[in-house]
């Protein structure tokens, strides 16, 4: 199986309290995968817009086994129910599953 790595991207509504609630979300979930079968890691981000840094959406990398254990997680009943409680603070919630390219082609970065 190969290695996966998944952008999960969580944009707060504008109700207040909301971005303290995305943070709270994202901690929730970051200590719960833990112990989950198949994570490797995570690392957590703000934008940052070479103007200002946008500290709002929360994006986070996370690196597993295989996508079938990033799917065990999505769909788990621990997941589920921590997502529950933080429903009302979430606008947008996306996650990009990406897979290492195996073959390389000598293409130039443009």
């Amino acid at each position: 199986m190969n290695r996966i790595r998944v952008i999960s991207t969580k944009i707060p509504n504008n109700l207040l309290g909301s971005v303290t609630g995305i943070i709270e979300y994202q901690n929730e979930l970051t200590i719960a995968v833990r112990s989950h079968n198949g994570f490797i890691t995570s690392k957590s981000y703000w934008l940052d817009n070479n103007t200002e840094s946008y500290y709002k959406d929360i994006y986070n990398i996370s690196v597993w086994k295989s996508k079938y254990d990033w799917n065990k997680w999505y769909n788990s009943e621990n997941r589920t129910e921590i997502n529950e409680r933080y429903y009302q603070f979430v606008e947008k919630e996306d996650n990009i599953v990406l897979t290492e390219r195996k073959l390389f082609n000598d293409i130039p970065l443009l």
